[in-house]
Parts: structure tokens; C-alpha cells; sequence
């Protein structure tokens, strides 16, 4: 059935992870910032102009996002940050039940930088920690205002 199915193979369908991106840290970044959601038929899973905090890639279900529809294997979000949106650009909603895997963004920086210190110049490392920075810093900025 497809929820058993492993997104390790998957994640390369999220653009932020091109062709040649490290397998081992594609790993690593499946087992610490990946995590599995369900959102109800007709509910929204992001509302227009909130933070894109993560990206989804769908397992069951379809989704609609700026009039496009997404279904089972889609990735949704991760274009918009490659874009370097911060925010989403319109209501992300759950038509059919939706059963995906949750990349938290703002985790991706410091799981990549604690271990890789040898692949820390590997280009689609960098590209990636300098598309993803800002959120860190935001994220940072975040949780100090609610300390």
C-alpha cells in the first residue's frame, strides 16, 4: 500500500534536494525532520501569507495550492522556497484526505552542519543552507520572543 511506502526514494522529488545532493545526508535528513501528517478532507492545511515553515510531499490524497492540484507522490511547498518565498502564496487545502510526509525546514541547517563538516562544500549543500538560513534565523528569532 502506498503508506508503507519509504520517502527516502521520494525526497529527491522535493527540489531542494537536486540530483547528486549527498545520499547519506538525504538520510539523515529523513530520519531527524521528517514526520507524518494527516489533514481532513475541506480543511486547510496552510493559510495564505502564513510562514512556510514546511513542505510536503504527498503519500494519499489530493491538495490544491493557487488553483493547481496535487496528488500522491507530489512535492508542495518546496518550489516556493527554492522561489525564495517566505510566505505561502495562497491557501493550501486538503480536497480528498491527506496523507503526507512534513519536512520541517527550519531543522534541515543544523542537521546537515552538525555531521558533514567534510560535505560542508558540496554545492547543492551550500545552496541549500543558504536557501534555508533565513528560516533558521527566523525560527531562532521566534522562539526567543516566546521565552
Amino acid at each position: 500500500t502506498q503508506s508503507t511506502w519509504a520517502p527516502l526514494t521520494q525526497l529527491t522529488k522535493i527540489t531542494l534536494f537536486p540530483t547528486g545532493f549527498p545520499s547519506n545526508l538525504i538520510e539523515r535528513v529523513h530520519k531527524n525532520c521528517l514526520y507524518p501528517r494527516v489533514f481532513e478532507a475541506n480543511t486547510m492545511i496552510c493559510h495564505n501569507g502564513s510562514d512556510i515553515t514546511e513542505v510536503y510531499l504527498i503519500i494519499q490524497g489530493h491538495a490544491s495550492l493557487d488553483g493547481r492540484k496535487f496528488k500522491e507522490g507530489d512535492s508542495v511547498g518546496s518550489q516556493q522556497v527554492v522561489d525564495k518565498l517566505k510566505r505561502w502564496p495562497d491557501n493550501l487545502m486538503a480536497i480528498t484526505r491527506v496523507d503526507a510526509w512534513a519536512l520541517n525546514l527550519s531543522e534541515i541547517p543544523p542537521c546537515l552542519q552538525k555531521r558533514s563538516r567534510s560535505l560542508a562544500h558540496h554545492p547543492s549543500v551550500v545552496w541549500l543552507l543558504e536557501l534555508l538560513q533565513p528560516k533558521v534565523d527566523q525560527h531562532a528569532s521566534t522562539q526567543l520572543n516566546t521565552q
